[in-house]
């Protein structure tokens, strides 16, 4: 089913509303859109959420962002970087942020290998969706989700939704599939790495970068090449560089198969017996643009935030210097009424560092069906800290310290 449930932020990096070619293009479709009959230049920014969010977590994962509670809050810190940066560069006049269904897609039933080698997103960045989800809807923008389809078709089909109401879209993202999408009023936002600007990619980037007859020639290249990143086989032993070869020579994917005897060598052989897997493959890496989504674009206009809920989550995460940056000289990090210490705390905290104080503190773990530990390091860098000792509660409030 369609989900409107607000999302929000990542990776620190702003991202330019001019090319690295240069700006001429963009400016100049611009000028002539605002010159075109249009009230107003409306400008669409579709943010895929967990790409970014991933980004934001590894950027942090050797010194993680913790807060005083023992939060990680580095994908989140990441990706409201990147968020702020595109509302402040690029301007938009209509703002969403998708995400893919939480239930199997149309992809993996028609292909269980379909992302299969993929591992398990780790804890602490699961952790950060319904943060991110927070943050979204303290800022008032809109998220989406449709069941059975991937961010990238969402992406696809507001992209073409917008296109045929007169508006210009950036896909931000990082994965080179969205490439297809690419068209004279859609254009690919890639995150760039380290400290570089993204790039912004229209068609004729688009055809350089890839060595493409056109954006759309992406999901023949796909097909051909694969994709090891989704688990997408395309033909065995065909690499990218074999891939942009037979394009060029035979135009589409069609043409390679149709014209597969006319390959010599193994390569024919190779193309002529992986011709359904070629197919496929073409047909799992082309992004929807038809998803049914109960959304207009007047939905995904720019609001202006919930002030008190965005107070409440920066303060939350102890994300100061977006507080400092969005609500200015009247954030405060913490409400003076919820301080609270082991003065006014009803507590029962003990040393284990005698035999008769771990026996109780062991009677205690074996009478409580739940109980929570922590460890205590030197750092927390996974790969140099020593321990030093471990933490044990039974109930809020009663706890034991067991020095290593």
């Amino acid at each position: 089913m369609f989900g409107l449930c607000d999302f929000a932020p990542l990776y620190a990096r702003a991202i330019s509303p001019v090319n690295r070619k240069g700006h001429s293009e963009v400016e100049t479709r611009r000028i002539f859109r605002q010159g075109d009959g249009m009230t107003a230049f409306n400008r669409l920014i579709v943010v895929d959420v967990m790409p970014l969010l991933y980004r934001g977590h590894f950027v942090f994962l050797k010194k993680p962002r913790i807060t005083t509670t023992g939060i990680n809050t580095s994908a989140l810190y990441g990706f409201a970087s990147l968020l702020l940066q595109i509302l402040d560069t690029q301007k938009p006049t209509h703002l969403a942020l998708v995400f893919d269904s939480r239930t199997p897609t149309f992809r993996h039933q028609e292909y269980p290998a379909y992302k299969a080698q993929r591992q398990k997103a780790p804890e602490d960045l699961q952790a950060a969706i319904p943060m991110a989800e927070k943050l979204a809807a303290a800022l008032r923008i809109p998220a989406l989700r449709v069941d059975g389809f991937e961010a990238d078709d969402l992406m696809g089909t507001l992209a073409r939704q917008a296109e045929r109401e007169g508006f210009e879209t950036y896909l931000a993202t990082p994965d080179k599939d969205v490439a297809q999408l690419v068209s004279d009023r859609t254009f690919l936002l890639r995150p760039g790495k380290g400290n570089a600007s993204a790039d912004v990619l229209g068609p004729a980037e688009v055809i350089a970068h890839w060595g493409l007859d056109s954006p759309a020639r992406m999901v023949d290249f796909l097909g051909l090449a694969g994709d090891s990143s989704d688990n997408i086989p395309g033909i065995p032993g065909v690499g990218e560089k074999t891939a942009l070869a037979l394009l060029a020579q035979f135009g589409t994917l069609d043409g390679v198969l149709a014209h597969a005897d006319e390959i010599k060598g193994k390569m024919g052989e190779k193309v002529a017996a992986g011709r359904d897997q070629a197919r496929l493959s073409r047909h799992l890496a082309t992004i929807r643009t038809d998803v049914p989504m109960a959304v207009s674009l007047d939905a995904l206009k720019r609001a202006e935030p919930d002030r008190d809920a965005l107070q409440a989550i920066l303060a939350e995460y102890e994300l100061v210097q977006f507080g400092k940056r969005l609500l200015g000289d009247t954030f405060t990090l913490q409400n003076a009424e919820t301080i609270r210490t082991l003065a006014d705390v009803p507590h029962d905290y003990r040393l284990a560092d005698d035999p008769a104080e771990l026996e109780r503190l062991i009677a205690a773990l074996r009478f409580h069906e739940e109980w929570a530990f922590d460890t205590e390091t030197t750092g927390l860098d996974p790969w140099h800290a020593r321990l030093v000792g471990l933490s044990f509660a039974v109930a809020p409030g009663q706890a034991w310290y067991v020095p290593v």
